[in-house]
């Protein structure tokens, strides 16, 4: 389809909401994940990742010809399935990378690992950004009623941040977000054909359940440098605000 046929679809619509309330909800998230893993005043660079990763692929869309005339759907619907993917990858891998806050001033190793825990956490958003860049930019005669499910979308993402982390906890939530994410490339998918569209279910499906035992297989690393020790015995509970050990 040429981009002068291009029309909008309950798919795009359904797509963008989903993207939005996926990247607010995992922006939440992170903010109580790194709270407790290093120390408050660090969590909120994840604003600044969230920006980051959104300009930069606003800059990509509208500079890259590649990216920008690319077949608009197919397009969309593997940068949704990719986001939904990344979103745990990523965080698994910054749990990886010994990141000491305190040591930043002594070590330019530090200074190495910092960087690559902010440009690890902001690639999602960078995704995310890649999805509501296109549909923006590409479906301009219907950009208002698009933007307006962009914006439903971050409200309820804020909104379901604040139940879910005191109901399942922030790890849970996180990969509930990668789950809204797998269910926008769904919806996205849904004029590629049958492949396409039960690709889109299988990831959001399979995120669902593996968000039941999040805590199990992606456990929280803390940060060393808040000698917090290491008990095993202990009741946790989680709320918006952040996270109680009882040991």
């Amino acid at each position: 389809m040429s981009r002068t046929e291009e029309r909008l679809t309950a798919g795009h619509l359904v797509g963008i909401f989903l993207v939005s309330a996926a990247a607010l909800l995992l922006e939440v998230c992170l903010t109580r994940l790194l709270a407790v893993a290093l120390w408050y005043h660090f969590a909120f660079m994840i604003i600044s990742g969230g920006l980051l990763g959104f300009g930069a692929a606003a800059v990509m869309v509208s500079l890259w010809s590649k990216v920008r005339d690319a077949p608009l759907d197919r397009t969309l619907a593997a940068v949704a399935a990719s986001m939904a993917i990344a979103v745990v990858l990523c965080f698994s891998l910054a749990q990886l990378i010994p990141l000491q806050p305190f040591d930043l001033a002594e070590s330019r190793g530090q200074v190495f690992y910092f960087a690559l825990t902010f440009l690890l956490l902001s690639f999602p958003f960078f995704l995310a950004g890649i999805v509501i860049s296109l549909l923006l930019s590409r479906l301009v005669k219907s950009v208002t009623v698009l933007y307006a499910l962009d914006l439903a979308g971050a409200g309820i993402g804020s909104v379901l941040s604040l139940l879910l982390l005191s109901w399942v906890g922030a790890m849970t939530s996180l990969v509930l977000a990668a789950a809204l994410a797998g269910g926008a490339a769904a919806a996205l998918a849904w004029p590629l054909g049958r492949k396409a569209r039960i690709g889109g279910l299988a990831i959001t499906a399979l995120l669902a359940i593996l968000s039941i035992s999040a805590d199990d297989w992606m456990p929280l690393h803390v940060s060393e440098n808040k000698g917090l020790g290491r008990a095993e015995d202990r009741i946790t509970r989680w709320s918006a605000v952040g996270r109680v050990d009882l040991v």
